[in-house]
């Protein structure tokens, strides 16, 4: 029986990791320009380390990074713990870190959480990996990234 659970935990883990996409569109020019990653999907415990490991890559290269979470459909505090990661590794590395476009379901959920009020979040304003592109910044990750 035990075996039975297991398998069925295994399968349901193989389930979840399915359900998460993650793109990275790394800019050519100018210099300095924000790398642009793109999760879809859930991002819930069986997935989030895959979305870790890709901010993590982009953020040691100490560019700017967009997370543009726009089709994000479920964040579960999992995927919440590795957005405050990658901020908090942003910081210590002084590289700017936002996220773009969450829609509501993960706003509410940032807003719920205390932690998340230190996350740069951001509507979207277009081809966020150009500099100079239309619309508005966030705190710490303006214009000249956007």
């Amino acid at each position: 029986m035990a075996e039975l659970a297991e398998a069925a935990g295994v399968a349901e883990v193989a389930r979840l990791a399915r359900r998460l996409a993650v793109t990275v569109a790394e800019p050519s020019e100018p210099p300095g320009a924000a790398t642009l990653v793109r999760a879809a999907g859930d991002v819930v415990a069986a997935t989030c380390e895959q979305l870790w490991s890709v901010l993590e890559a982009a953020l040691c290269d100490r560019r700017p990074v967009a997370l543009d979470a726009s089709r994000v459909v479920f964040m579960d505090s999992a995927g919440l713990a590795v957005l405050l990661r990658a901020d908090a590794f942003a910081r210590s590395l002084a590289t700017p870190f936002v996220v773009v476009a969450p829609p509501d379901a993960l706003l509410r959920l940032f807003a719920r959480s205390p932690g998340a009020a230190r996350l740069r979040v951001t509507p979207p304003v277009g081809n966020v990996g150009t500099p100079g592109a239309s619309g508005g910044g966030c705190d710490g990750f303006g214009a000249e990234y956007l």
